[in-house]
């Protein structure tokens, strides 16, 4: 019986075991063709965030996003660039040229922190434990849940441990100690 319909229009289709590999193989054509025409770039890719890295005092910023828009759109995806953002992580001023292509579409500059594939990386130690703390924050209702009176607890310990522990786990992996500890200590004291 069928309660109800999730249906997805755009990006990788949830639930389709090979949406996620399509949806990979589909990208190669538009990341190689920036690759092709801007060799500098780096190019990183995970399912479907795609990653450009540049100079920031590249003056080929703009043409080679604008490239991957144009190219992506030949395969029918669509960027979305409400969801995208420019990370810059020095004091350096942007060309004048990609300042306003960026200021065009709205487009953020992070410039001391920013989340990327899950990670906090960044040049300013309090912004990346700001990032692991709201990482660690959006959980809290789970684990208000978890602790209800009527939550029995072999499927509260069963919850935590597929739900919460992976989640914590991949961020302790991808981000070093002083982004987790705000001044605490472990001490042995014998």
């Amino acid at each position: 019986k069928i309660i109800t319909r999730l249906s997805s229009s755009q990006g990788v289709r949830q639930g389709d075991v090979f949406s996620q590999k399509l949806f990979c193989v589909a990208q190669l054509t538009p990341l190689r063709a920036v690759k092709v025409a801007y060799p500098e770039t780096t190019v990183h890719a995970y399912s479907d965030d795609a990653h450009l890295y540049f100079s920031a005092l590249s003056p080929n910023v703009p043409a080679a996003v604008d490239l991957f828009i144009a190219e992506s759109k030949k395969i029918g995806c669509q960027v979305n660039l409400d969801k995208s953002k420019a990370v810059v992580l020095d004091d350096d001023p942007l060309p004048a040229a990609t300042a306003e292509w960026l200021a065009a579409r709205k487009l953020r500059v992070e410039r001391n922190a920013v989340k990327l594939v899950g990670a906090p990386v960044g040049r300013d130690r309090e912004a990346m434990r700001k990032i692991a703390l709201d990482c660690a924050r959006k959980h809290d209702e789970l684990f208000r849940l978890l602790v209800h009176a009527e939550m029995p607890p072999q499927e509260a310990l069963l919850l935590l441990r597929i739900c919460g522990v992976p989640r914590f786990g991949y961020m302790l992996r991808v981000s070093d100690e002083e982004t987790h500890f705000q001044g605490h200590h472990l001490e042995n004291t014998g």
